[in-house]
This record gives structure tokens, sequence and C-alpha cells, in this order.
């Protein structure tokens, strides 16, 4: 399935990112860069202007990152493990 983007602010959606043909999307993760320091960077916690990571998966077990500036895949891999149901990002140590 196809992944919507909204701004929070109306409920607009801002850009629609193509999926897989048939397939359907069971769990999202939205990852902040990781800063050992964990000060402030351009794009946010990160520095050195890393942005933020977005990642889709679904029953068919296959995980993707997805690159929000150019609206494709940057990457994917199998679960290994069969259908996913949950993802949970892991926050930075404080």
């Amino acid at each position: 399935g196809d992944l919507e983007i909204y701004d929070t602010t109306d409920w607009r959606c801002t850009a629609r990112v193509p999926g897989h043909d048939g397939a359907a999307v069971s769990s999202l993760a939205w990852c902040a860069p990781y800063s050992p320091d964990g000060e402030e960077g351009e794009e946010g916690v990160g520095g050195g202007g890393e942005s933020c990571r977005l990642l889709s998966a679904g029953l068919d077990g296959q995980i993707t990152e997805w690159d929000l500036s150019t609206l494709r895949a940057r990457g994917a891999t199998d679960s290994h493990g069969g259908s996913v149901w949950a993802m949970a990002a892991e926050p930075s140590p404080a």
C-alpha cells in the first residue's frame, strides 16, 4: 500500500509514497538520528544535517526504509521471521 504523509496543523496530505501493489503496511517507525552526545542538529537530534528516517513493514515480512526527499525506497530487507506486526525505534541514551 501507499504511505501518506500529513501536515498535522491542518491534517492535509502533503506527500504520497507509492508502495508495492497488493502489499499492506502493518507498521511504521519514525526514527530520529542518533547522536552519542544528544546535541541538537540542524534537522533534529543527531547533528551533521542527518534527517529522520521512516521505516515501514508489512505482513509479507519486508521492512523498507523510505527516502522522503525522493519519495522512493532507500533500501529493504526481509524480517527473517514472517509477518511484521509492530516496530519501535529505540530512543537515544539520555
